[in-house]
């Protein structure tokens, strides 16, 4: 259990690290919000859990919003 919740801490934080050097702040953390949809995705893939229309909607919903605010921080 300690190693389920070591490895991907280290790896999460180090990446957020790594990513705020490159990218400005806001948009790291913009991004940081697509991690509830990749993660019903996984589970519906690799746990065969079931995606309901709701998760797909939000999830959705939040890709698009992610979409929408980089897009418009891009063509700044």
């Amino acid at each position: 259990m300690f190693l389920v919740g070591l490895v991907p801490q280290c790896i999460g934080h180090t990446t957020y690290n790594w990513s705020l050097r490159w990218l400005p702040p806001g948009l790291v953390a913009l991004i940081g919000l697509a991690e509830p949809a990749g993660a019903s995705l996984l589970a519906y893939f690799f746990l065969n859990e079931g995606l309901t229309v709701g998760k797909a909607f939000g999830g959705c919903l939040i890709l698009a919003g992610i979409y929408l605010a980089t897009s418009r921080n891009i063509r700044k």
